[in-house]
């Protein structure tokens, strides 16, 4: 039975190679064809390769008239907009000229107005003269008439005063008459006269004086006799100040009659000299702006040259670029008038010849993988033709063998049949068959391995042993204890280490950083080399702003000979980086603000005095210094500088602040709108009066 499966599974086999071998043949047949075919077309590769080595030459020629394109579009872009910005800074420049015209028609004009300031200060400071010794006098006047009326009061008090106390003087000579009158005898001699004859004796009664209402009667007199004399003496001194007054105000050609009339022309004049002080301040700042419209203007002049002169050269650049250009694309091919024609014909070509290139190889390949299936197959159709020849013998031969073996055991093919078992069941018993077979032999073989070892040994005694290993567990365990403990005890060494390296790296972390902050420290308190610290840094950066405001008064106070510098200059051990030096614009040198005269020193004061309130204010908004007092100084300055010192002054007064001044200058107290005059006495005491203009 077994050889006849056999013989069947051959069979199969047999059909099986002779299907595959027969379907090789086709394929071989098919795939030859079409070899042939592709084979056929090979001449068109070499066609390929001289049009993509044709192609590949014109590329780069392509390219480079491509990119002269690109450079003449750039150049015609880059004139387009050179020819827009000449355009636009011509215009610029018409504008410029336009603004330059209406700046210089509004500076003649402002200079024609304010061309009469100083006249129109002189006669605004002349007639605040007249107007403030006017007052003066017309207050002497009001004094005078005021002390005349009180000497007419004292004296009247006064003579009052004598005539009580001569009265008294008359009733005590009276009280000692009736004395002596009472002690007169006719025959005796008079203690007065002599005489021994009274034909006339006082009879009048005698009144009782007291002394204490006497002496009172008395200081009362003298106090008033006092009284009288001081207002006496002032009034000569009023007198005698009010001829001085008269006199000057003679001198000034000023009549007190015409204290109102002047008064009007002081207002007329001082709305003037405001209107003027403004234009001046407007003139300063239209100067500011003519001088950068000049700049400007020298700015722009310089762009459109240079602007001219890149549009000639970028003209010049684009023609001989574009000639280049005509030039070069006189040699392209007709076909083709763009790079990307010519790339998209090389890539065109390229695809083709490697299309062709690999169909021709695919097609080989397929052939010769086809030709080794179809000697596979016919390999595989011969073998399979043996084998079947081969199992027929077999089965023949297998056939005989098992009748003559039915026959020799008195079998016949039936009873055979009936007691052959199924197939899986043959499998399953003659697998635990293998299996036990196996199982043996591995015994077997362990047995064999074991027996050398055994040889010569006694059968040892178990409890012992296990006595023995018990002990040993139990010593184990001791060590593990020991064991887990030392662990524990490296783990908590370990850990410390651990610890103790990064205190240190902690430690060394704050060395650093307290290098850092002892270098900052240092910084900060000027141990450096600019011996500067934090504070008088920040210092400098305001004094600097302090000076630079200043610089803004100090220009108009020195009518721009003086600038102030803030300096870092090194003064001997010191600190240095406040120190101030003053550039002079007529030397062109710069020096120690200690070599400044009295009036220069006075204007670099106020200016940096001035200039502090401002940087203040502007820094810290909330703070406003509305008030200011300046004592004494003025009188160090020339009569120019006093008055641009003036100006300055009015000028600060107009913005809203209180402006106080101390000084005895006249012409500065004719230019203060309110004054508070203080005037010695020679009684040991002191007058104040205020004036307001």
């Amino acid at each position: 039975m077994k050889v006849n499966r056999q013989l069947e599974q051959s069979e199969v086999s047999l059909q099986k190679a002779m299907t595959d071998y027969e379907r090789a043949q086709a394929q071989l047949q098919q795939a030859t064809n079409h070899y042939q075919e592709q084979k056929q077309q090979e001449p068109l590769l070499d066609n390929y390769t001289k049009s993509i080595s044709q192609l590949e030459q014109l590329v780069p020629i392509y390219q480079s008239i491509n990119k002269q394109r690109e450079n003449v579009s750039k150049l015609a872009e880059n004139q387009k907009n050179a020819k827009q910005l000449f355009d636009k800074l011509q215009s610029e420049a018409f504008s410029l000229k336009e603004k330059y015209q209406q700046q210089q028609a509004i500076i003649n004009e402002l200079e024609h107005a304010t061309s009469t300031y100083h006249e129109t200060y002189e006669a605004h400071a002349a007639l605040t003269r007249k107007i403030e010794m006017a007052k003066e006098v017309a207050a002497m006047q009001k004094n005078v008439e005021t002390l005349v009326k009180q000497l007419a009061d004292k004296k009247q008090v006064a003579d009052e005063a004598q005539q009580k106390l001569q009265n008294m003087d008359q009733q005590i000579r009276s009280n000692q008459a009736a004395f002596l009158a009472a002690s007169l005898q006719h025959g005796e001699a008079c203690p007065v006269c002599g005489s021994a004859e009274h034909p006339a004796i006082h009879n009048s009664e005698a009144v009782v004086i007291d002394d204490n209402a006497l002496a009172l009667l008395r200081h009362e007199g003298d106090r008033a006799m006092q009284s009288f004399y001081q207002v006496n003496s002032k009034l000569d001194v009023e007198k005698a100040t009010l001829e001085q007054k008269r006199s000057a105000l003679q001198l000034l050609d000023a009549e007190l009659s015409q204290l109102h009339e002047y008064e009007q022309q002081l207002t007329i004049l001082t709305a003037q000299l405001t209107k003027q002080k403004q234009q001046q301040a407007q003139l300063i700042t239209e100067k500011k702006t003519m001088a950068q419209l000049l700049e400007n203007k020298e700015v722009l002049q310089g762009r459109i040259e240079k602007g001219q002169q890149y549009v000639i050269d970028i003209d010049k650049q684009y023609a001989q670029e574009k000639g280049k250009l005509e030039q070069s694309e006189q040699s392209l091919l007709p076909q083709f008038s763009k790079l990307d024609e010519v790339t998209q014909e090389l890539a065109i070509q390229q695809q083709k010849h490697r299309h062709l290139k690999v169909a021709i190889q695919n097609a080989l390949e397929a052939m010769q993988k086809i030709q080794l299936d179809e000697k596979s197959c016919e390999v595989n159709h011969l073998h399979a033709k043996n084998l079947v020849t081969e199992k027929q013998q077999e089965s023949l031969l297998a056939q005989k063998a098992f009748e003559s073996a039915l026959q020799q055991e008195g079998f016949d093919l039936e009873t055979y049949k009936s007691a052959l078992l199924p197939l899986n069941v043959q499998q399953q018993i003659q697998d635990a068959v293998e299996a036990y077979k196996q199982s043996i032999h591995t015994l077997s073989v362990q047995i064999a391995e074991e027996e050398p070892l055994l040889e010569g040994k006694e059968r040892a005694d178990l409890t012992a042993c296990e006595q023995q290993i018990h002990k040993l567990n139990e010593q184990i365990e001791a060590q593990y204890s020991k064991m887990t403990l030392i662990q524990s005890y490296v783990e908590q060494c370990e850990e410390t280490r651990d610890k103790l390296d990064q205190s240190a790296q902690q430690i060394e972390g704050y060395k650093a950083k307290l290098m850092q902050v002892e270098h900052v420290y240092n910084l900060i308190r000027g141990q450096n080399d600019a011996k500067i610290s934090f504070e008088r840094f920040v210092q400098i950066g305001y004094l600097e702003k302090v000076t630079h405001a200043a610089n803004e008064r100090l220009r108009v106070l020195s009518n721009g000979q003086y600038f102030l510098k803030s300096t870092g200059r090194k003064e001997g051990n010191a600190q240095s980086g406040l120190s101030i030096d003053v550039y002079d614009s007529h030397t062109g040198q710069t020096r120690d603000v200690k070599t400044l005269s009295g009036g220069e020193k006075f204007n670099a004061s106020l200016s940096l005095a001035l200039g502090m309130a401002d940087v203040i204010q502007s820094v810290q908004g909330s703070v406003h210094i509305d008030t200011m007092f300046i004592d004494e100084g003025f009188g160090t300055l020339d009569e120019e500088a006093l008055r641009r010192a003036i100006d300055i002054l009015i000028d600060l007064q107009q913005t809203g602040r209180l402006i106080g001044v101390i000084s005895h200058v006249a012409e500065l107290k004719a230019a203060m709108p309110a004054i508070l005059q203080v005037q010695k006495l020679k009684e040991g005491y002191s007058k104040t009066e205020i004036i307001i203009k």
